[in-house]
């Protein structure tokens, strides 16, 4: 006898959510509001998994709001990754600004895969439709993706990395060629206390007519160490190193830091500091973030 089908639907409402950022003067930089509805569908199959969610952006400069409706979307068959031993799905989101009049659709279908139990490799292909506003050019993005995470056993030592290469055309002209590779990796010194490096390397590549027309190169290092004695602060210092072409050839080297304070798990204050963090100049940045749906 065929089994029947046992189908379970599950919604969830975003009520509302507040993240209001300070910059280095006084007053509000920039204030972002959120609503939004989850829907599940499950059966023996198939699952099915849609996100809805509203956003206005309220700016300081413009006192204008910006709202943006998003969509996103997730679907996979458990039944047939068993089958297969790995973890394959189709993930789709769209965000849509200025009533329709810029838009921007995506696709990534991708595959993960665990090794021997300390890591992860996923692979992701990507295709994007972008028009960031109604005056531009809509522009197709296609990319590949490559990641690693993973941890020792017992967890002293994390890491990540990512591989990603991504061409970009404007109608059936190629405009731009990227690629991007990143990592980052932690080791527990103490229970409270981590070490933390980081790399990212980029090469940029535009084009006129068809022909190579400008390259960018960036490289940049941090190491730094991360303290949270307690959940309700932690505190955070890196030295980045960053090499740079554009222009001209630049070689810095610069400090970041963060102060975090959680008065309650639904609340975050965090102060920012950094020698290139607004536009390359020193600054200061004060956020807060507080989550409605977790009161």
């Amino acid at each position: 006898m065929a089994e029947s089908l046992d189908t379970s639907l599950k919604l969830t409402p975003g009520f509302f959510s507040m993240d209001v950022r300070e910059g280095s003067q006084d007053g509000m930089e920039e204030a972002r509001f959120n609503s939004g509805l989850g829907l599940g569908l499950r059966n023996n199959l198939v699952e099915l998994a849609l996100d809805y969610r509203v956003e206005s952006q309220l700016h300081e400069e413009t006192a204008d709001a910006e709202v943006s409706q998003q969509l996103g979307a997730a679907i996979y068959s458990s039944a047939l990754n068993d089958i297969l031993g790995v973890n394959a799905d189709i993930r789709a989101g769209s965000v849509i600004r200025d009533a329709g009049d810029a838009f921007e659709y995506s696709i990534r279908p991708g595959i993960s895969k665990s090794l021997a139990d300390i890591a992860e490799l996923r692979l992701q292909y990507e295709y994007l439709l972008d028009r960031p506003a109604a005056e531009a050019e809509a522009q197709e993005r296609v990319g590949y993706y490559m990641g690693l995470n993973g941890a020792s056993p017992g967890g002293l030592l994390t890491w990540n990395g990512r591989y990603r290469s991504t061409e970009v055309f404007g109608g059936v002209e190629q405009l731009q060629s990227i690629e991007l590779l990143e990592f980052a990796t932690s080791l527990q010194l103490a229970p409270d206390l981590e070490l933390q490096l980081s790399g990212r390397s980029m090469d940029e590549i535009h084009f006129e007519a068809g022909l190579e027309n400008a390259l960018y190169n960036q490289t940049r290092y941090g190491a730094g160490l991360a303290w949270a004695p307690s959940r309700f602060y932690s505190l955070a210092f890196k030295v980045n190193k960053l090499d740079e072409s554009r222009l001209q050839e630049q070689d810095a080297l610069f400090g970041s830091g963060s102060l975090s304070w959680y008065p309650q798990r639904n609340m975050a204050f965090t102060l920012s500091y950094g020698d290139q963090l607004v536009e390359g100049s020193r600054g200061l940045m004060l956020s807060t973030r507080i989550d409605l749906d977790r009161i």
